[in-house]
């Protein structure tokens, strides 16, 4: 990643998933900001072992993050098998679900150069695992 000095603060951002009145903290897996790139297991492995958050089939999620500047892109997938995912929504809002299971997500989100579209600023992934009950 390049062109990072324009980032404020010296750790990526934190950011809870927000589901009616209650919050829940994310993980925050790979990123890259401030120079400083850092490489975790995938969001299945990295949650492995971790208490799901239990909710109902279809409640609305909102990914929202601790950081002055809106991201630039969001990426919501979902896992399907081994390292595989599939995009949800490009959004920071989704729709849970509505079969019973558990199911594990990773938001990508990434915020770019405002002088050059293509260059990231800086990205992270945040990983959180739901319970559909």
């Amino acid at each position: 990643m390049t062109s990072c000095q324009q980032l404020t603060q010296e750790n990526p951002p934190q950011a809870v998933i927000i589901i009616g009145e209650h919050s829940y903290n994310t993980m925050v897996g790979s990123y890259c900001w401030k120079h400083i790139c850092a490489d975790t297991e995938a969001p299945a492995e990295l949650l492995k072992g971790k208490a799901p958050i239990i909710i109902k089939g279809s409640e609305q999620i909102k990914l929202q993050i601790d950081y002055q500047a809106k991201p630039d892109e969001v990426i919501l997938s979902k896992h399907v098998s081994g390292y595989d995912y599939e995009t949800v929504a490009e959004k920071s809002e989704f729709q849970a679900p509505i079969e019973t299971g558990v199911y594990y997500y990773e938001d990508s989100v990434r915020w770019f150069d405002k002088k050059n579209a293509e260059i990231p600023k800086g990205d992270v992934v945040y990983a959180f695992v739901l319970k559909v009950r």
